[in-house]
């Protein structure tokens, strides 16, 4: 007797011994626990869940503290530390010191479910949904949270690279070749996330997988398909690698450091540090392989942005509204991200050639977080969201490219060119930064005005309708 029926029972018990395994979700309790505990085990699933999906530590720290000053009697203390979340609370002289501690493991960030969970929480703040009531709506929405299909999701990784191809070429065949790279990438890391392989080495594939489709390109060019001759590889392969481009998960990092929270912040830069690295043992792989198999591309780090103006912004709305689309987000949110992506650019493309790119991108990025704060209540979108996909177009994803090219022919000529491999790689971080500095602050200098414009709302009278 075969000890395997058919193929699917291989792969379930041998690709993956431990299946598709179900996530645990948000526990009913019983009357023997107490209200109190219910109210910090329901704070602490609303933290795993929004930490887990890159939500910055301090606006965690305070969703979760709206929960705990509605339900507990005693204030809570809460810690996220790097994928540790503790909760304290001190129940007075006669009980010991209440201490909940639970490991944050990384999930596909989900906007709507962001906004289902933000939403919950601000009923709770207002008194709206008493402890029962709260804890059905979390279970309720944890099994079974709005998403769309794969293939729009993956839709939206595609048109995140057809943008940098707008960007960089303007080219149809390039934008074309583009999603389609970016497209099959993004099942790619699906497939390798399902073999619970580790992300440097998720990386470090697609890379290589993405080198290696910008070789077979020019493979077919230089053998006779005239409608490839010519075409720029170093286009596939940025166009294939900018949804692995680990500078925008900085944003996040740099927010967590100005609000203090170090050791996160510092995880969080080294997780950058890992993947970054993967991309570029992933594209060192895919040259190898490229060259044994008797294909030699020119690698060009002098690329610039294409120089017709319309295809520019034609690039940041696909960039800005394909991401919105690739993490979930409404259909109000993917159109505002789309606008907010070009007005960004716009901002820097009036602002950069004044003074410098440093200064222009800090600039457009702290409009484009005013903005999402501005509007991400009165859409029902987090403004994490909008804030990214608005930035995602100026994260400088084409000098990350560069100065790793920069470093890897300087690595295969003795070292020649890794000083200046190095100084564009400083320049990207120092403008990645500088984003995510100024999104930072436009976000803080927005709320206190989203606030305002809130009570004042509130304030309104009234009218009363009669039946």
């Amino acid at each position: 007797m075969s000890l395997f029926s058919d193929m699917g029972t291989f792969y379930r018990k041998v690709i993956l011994p431990e299946g598709d395994s179900k996530e645990v979700m948000a526990e009913r309790f019983g009357e023997t626990i107490t209200p109190n505990m219910r109210a910090l085990r329901l704070s602490m699933t609303v933290a795993d869940y929004l930490v887990a999906m890159g939500v910055a530590a301090s606006d965690v720290t305070d969703i979760c503290l709206s929960i705990t000053n509605r339900y507990c009697e005693r204030k809570v203390s809460i810690e996220i530390i790097a994928t540790v979340l503790m909760f304290s609370q001190d129940r007075g002289n006669d009980r010991e010191p209440l201490t909940l501690i639970r490991s944050i493991h990384s999930r596909p960030v989900n906007s709507a479910l962001i906004q289902d969970i933000e939403d919950i929480v601000n009923d709770i703040h207002e008194g709206k949904l008493d402890l029962d009531s709260a804890e059905t709506r979390l279970e309720n929405l944890l099994k079974k949270p709005s998403r769309y299909p794969q293939w729009l999701l993956s839709a939206g990784s595609a048109a995140i690279s057809a943008g940098i191809g707008a960007l960089l070429s303007g080219s149809p065949l390039i934008i074309a070749l583009s999603f389609i790279v970016g497209g099959f990438i993004s099942y790619m890391l699906i497939f390798l996330t399902k073999l619970r392989m580790p992300a440097f080495f998720i990386q470090v594939i697609a890379a290589a997988i993405a080198t290696l489709v910008a070789a077979l390109v020019t493979w077919l060019g230089n053998h006779g398909v005239t409608q490839l001759q010519g075409l720029d590889p170093n286009l596939i392969i940025i166009g294939g690698i900018i949804m692995l481009v680990a500078g925008l998960a900085i944003v996040s990092a740099v927010e967590d450091a100005i609000d203090e929270f170090y050791i996160t912040a510092n995880a969080r830069i080294l997780r950058v540090v890992m993947l970054t690295a993967g991309i570029i043992f992933g594209i060192v792989a895919g040259l190898f392989i490229a060259k044994n198999l008797g294909v030699n591309m020119t690698i060009n780090t002098d690329r610039a942005l294409y120089d017709t103006v319309a295809w520019q912004y034609v690039g940041a709305i696909a960039i800005a509204a394909g991401y919105a689309l690739s993490v979930n987000t409404r259909i109000s949110g993917i159109i505002l991200s789309g606008l907010i992506g070009a007005g960004g650019w716009a901002i820097y493309s009036l602002t950069a050639p004044a003074f410098t790119p440093i200064v222009g991108s800090f600039i457009a990025a702290a409009a484009v977080g005013a903005s999402a704060a501005l509007l991400a209540r009165w859409l029902r979108t987090p403004a994490t969201t909008m804030i990214t996909a608005g930035i995602i177009s100026l994260v400088p994803g084409l000098s990350i490219f560069n100065g790793l090219m920069v470093l890897i022919i300087g690595a295969d000529k003795a070292g020649a060119a890794i000083d200046s491999g190095t100084l564009i790689l400083l320049n990207a971080l120092v403008l990645a930064l500088a984003i995510a500095a100024g999104a930072t602050f436009g976000n803080l200098v927005a709320r206190p005005v989203r606030r305002t414009l809130i009570r004042a709302h509130n304030a309104l009278p009234r009218r009363k309708l009669n039946d």
